[in-house]
């Protein structure tokens, strides 16, 4: 719908307004960099689903039996439910030029060519539009709107032609928007399409060309200027989207309805004395500005972090999250656009206030180096620090592993908004007045200096960081509540990246901890979840508590109650132990023992998708009355994970894991039944094929790592993580590759770190996955 003109007046008065608000004094270089912006909508995605698995929600599946009919029953299409349109058709191969496969004769073609590189591609164009014509009800569109793109019409070598359509609307290109035809050896085995979808575009502008460039520098402001060389003056352009009140990361089940497309004004320029080609896309009905970037170049914000527990040395790490100017942020790699850049580590996720001194730091070159190698603790900073006094070790720690935890959330729990808004981000109060704890009240975390002699500064510890936005998280992930034991969840959260028992080693300066009457063995922590690293070595229940029975009491450990307390009422550090150690033991003990017999890296893969989407619906570990715990309630650890285990057929015959978690959860008194019972038996669905892992391979590019593994028969798709930690580390999923693919490059890496990769094939069923790869390590580099 059209806006009306005061509309367009009021929305340029915005603009101008903020403009205004926004602005701060700048070097020239760097002024327009804290202008740069993109609109969460311009990013489109794709759900990709077998037609022969949605067939009920496709409308033109006829045509898809058509197709098959005529061609092979081995080709498959695969449909981009968000666009109800094939995204991929191949499987089979269909002679459509002469080659090796086929016996097609060269003289149809061209009588003096007889090879790829002097077949025209305007000749194989024509066969491809003539595919279009015969097969459109398949692929939903409109022959008519399609021109060949000589750009991407090529042949490779002497077996490969690439050719690709691109789709017009009422004269205009579709930015993005294209059919592409692969041949190989003569044959046709590959259609594919990519942002194409229903499309009921008003193409005539409402504004003016004049109007919208008012636009852009009324946005500008101050910092627009006639010096400025117009590198496109408002040409106009389709851009897809995703449609108003959807997200990118997730589909809703609207087939065919999550794709829009926008009218835009795209102007670029250059600017003396600034490094970068700045481009708005103004929208060409309502006024809107959709995006206002630098198209040229990227800058990177990185410094030294503890990367464990224990105090290591500092290693150099990408900050995620960093704030750098007009409500923008660096990427998962620290990368931004442009190369000038100011940030005060108020970032996406988390904002850091440091009582040694604020920080600033800035760039016109595209790197902030917060440095590292301090010696000594608390308000140290890098030798030869111009950032500020509070570029401190807990203050750098703190954000990258506070943000980095953040990021890995969002894979589970891709719409909580608590998550995602900038203005959730927690407050990270660093190098208070010197104590031994640490404390969270939600949307501010408090972290102390070290006290000499006692405890070390518990900033520069990742677990505790974790451990302290977990208590912020709980109050958040949509579960209407705390889920108490509380401890357990901000331990666990921790543990989950760890893979340490020992949550927040190197809390102590010296010693064990004291294990609330049943001491620790190793541990410099504040706790240690693994019982057999407490002296005795013995399963907490409620029944060898202090309090619990027979009479006198066995005294294994024991706490009275406190200012919060768990479900039993013994307070909640201490109560956490009972589920802290029987969620340790379903990963390192039971997933590994018969009849599972899990690899431990594959163990720990499960415990992150039932932990974190668990989360979601969990409302507390167990129940307790009478100092009897019991697993048998709703909303408990032991009904949430056999749920999310299911194949979908129901608890009743058991689920894939059922024995692990049975008998993890009942050695601590909080599972339900008897071993013996069906519901705690491995059931593992016949729709689940058997996935036999390969070996996957990573090799390093210019920011880029670029990972490759051979086809795992059964898999319709591929789990991609990745960490900076080691392959001992909790992974974050970075990527989904749909089957066949067996490919991914990352790009969200930087040059000199080393990332860690591991991979899963799986179904369209999230239970239905294989053990998990071997770990493949690479440390991106610049080309020789």
């Amino acid at each position: 719908m059209r806006r009306t003109a005061a509309v367009v007046v009021f929305t340029l008065a915005v603009f101008y307004s903020f403009s205004v608000l926004a602005q701060k004094v700048k070097e020239p270089s760097s002024a327009l960099d804290n202008l740069t912006f993109s609109m969460p909508e311009l990013r489109v995605s794709e759900t990709v689903a077998d037609s022969e698995t949605i067939r009920g929600m496709i409308p033109n599946a006829k045509a898809i039996d058509l197709f098959r009919a005529e061609n092979g029953a081995e080709w498959r299409v695969m449909v981009d439910q968000r666009r109800g349109v094939p995204a991929l058709v191949e499987g089979g191969a269909i002679p459509f030029i002469p080659g090796p496969a086929n016996a097609l004769d060269w003289r149809s073609f061209d009588g003096n060519c007889t090879d790829y590189s002097c077949l025209a591609p305007e000749v194989v164009g024509k066969l491809a539009y003539a595919f279009l014509v015969k097969y459109r009800e398949l692929l939903n569109v409109n022959p008519d709107e399609f021109e060949l793109a000589l750009d991407g019409s090529v042949p490779v070598g002497n077996s490969i032609y690439f050719l690709r359509l691109q789709w017009f609307y009422a004269g205009m290109p579709v930015e993005g928007a294209s059919i592409f035809f692969r041949i190989n050896n003569g044959n046709l085995i590959q259609v594919a399409t990519e942002k194409i979808g229903p499309i009921t575009l008003d193409p005539v502008p409402a504004l003016t060309r004049d109007t919208a460039w008012e636009i852009v520098k009324g946005y500008l402001g101050e910092y627009a200027s006639e010096k400025d060389r117009m590198t496109d003056k408002g040409s106009l352009a389709i851009i897809p989207v995703t449609p108003a009140g959807l997200s990118a990361d997730v589909f809703d089940g609207g087939y065919g309805t999550q794709i829009g497309y926008s009218l835009v004004y795209r102007f670029s320029f250059t600017r003396p004395g600034v490094t970068g080609v700045w481009e708005a896309l103004v929208d060409a009905h309502s006024g809107e500005i959709l995006r206002f970037v630098d198209t040229m170049r990227y800058g990177h914000i990185h410094g030294g972090i503890r990367p464990s527990d224990g105090l290591p040395p500092e290693e150099d790490r990408p900050f995620p999250g960093a704030d750098i100017g007009g409500g923008l942020y660096t990427d998962s790699a620290g990368n931004f656009s442009g190369t000038a850049a100011t940030t005060t580590l108020t970032g996406k996720y988390c904002h850091i206030s440091d009582a040694c001194g604020s920080i600033s730091a800035s760039t016109t070159t595209g790197d902030i180096d917060f440095g590292s190698g301090a010696t000594g603790t608390d308000c140290t900073v890098p030798t030869g620090n111009t950032y500020g006094a509070g570029n401190t070790k807990p203050s750098r720690t703190l954000f990258y592993n506070v943000s980095n935890i953040n990021v890995r959330a969002q894979v589970w729990n891709p719409t909580n908004t608590w998550l995602t808004n900038p203005i959730n981000a927690v407050t990270l109060h660093v190098n208070g007045a010197a104590q031994c704890n640490a404390g969270s009240s939600g949307a501010d975390i408090y972290f102390y200096k070290a006290v000499a002699g006692s405890c070390n500064n518990l900033g520069e510890i990742p677990a505790v960081a974790m451990h302290e936005w977990g208590h912020s998280y709980d109050s958040n992930d949509g579960s209407s509540g705390q889920d108490p034991p509380l401890e357990t969840y901000a331990d666990w959260t921790a543990i989950m990246s760890t893979h340490n028992s020992c949550t927040g080693a190197g809390f102590l300066v010296s010693g064990t901890c004291g294990g609330y009457g049943n001491p620790c063995t190793t541990c410099s922590g504040v706790r240690d979840c693994d019982y057999m690293k407490h002296n005795p070595a013995t399963p907490w229940t409620a029944a060898n508590h202090t309090t619990g029975t027979p009479s006198p009491p066995t005294t294994i450990w024991g706490c009275s109650s406190g200012s919060y307390n768990g479900p039993c009422g013994w307070e909640d550090h201490c109560e956490s132990g009972i589920s802290t150690q029987a969620l340790w033991d379903f990963v390192v003990r039971d997933l590994e023992a018969a009849p599972t017999n899990m690899d431990l890296a594959s163990a720990w893969m499960l415990e992150d998708r039932l932990w974190f989407t668990g989360v979601i619906t969990l409302n507390q570990m167990y129940t307790c009355s009478g100092g009897v715990t019991s697993g048998c309630t709703g909303n408990v650890l032991y009904t949430v994970m056999r749920a999310i285990d299911d194949d979908g057929d129901g608890t009743a015959n058991g689920t894939p894991h059922a024995a692990a978690i049975f008998a993890a959860l009942n050695r601590h008194g909080i599972a339900c039944g008897a071993a013996g019972d069906v519901t705690n038996q491995n059931h593992v669905s016949s729709s689940c094929p058997a996935m036999t892992i390969t070996t996957l391979s990573v090799s390093a590019g210019n920011n880029q790592a670029i990972l490759s593994w051979p086809t795992v028969t059964g898999a319709t798709r591929y789990f991609v993580f990745r960490n900076e930690s080691g392959c001992s580390a909790g992974f974050t999923r970075v990527a989904t590759v749909n089957a066949p693919t067996t490919s991914y490059t990352d790009s969200e890496v930087v040059n000199g770190v080393t990332y860690y990769y591991v991979f899963q094939a799986v179904t369209n069923n999230d239970s239905c996955a294989s053990a998990v790869s071997n770990c493949a390590s690479v440390t991106p580099q610049p080309c020789a």
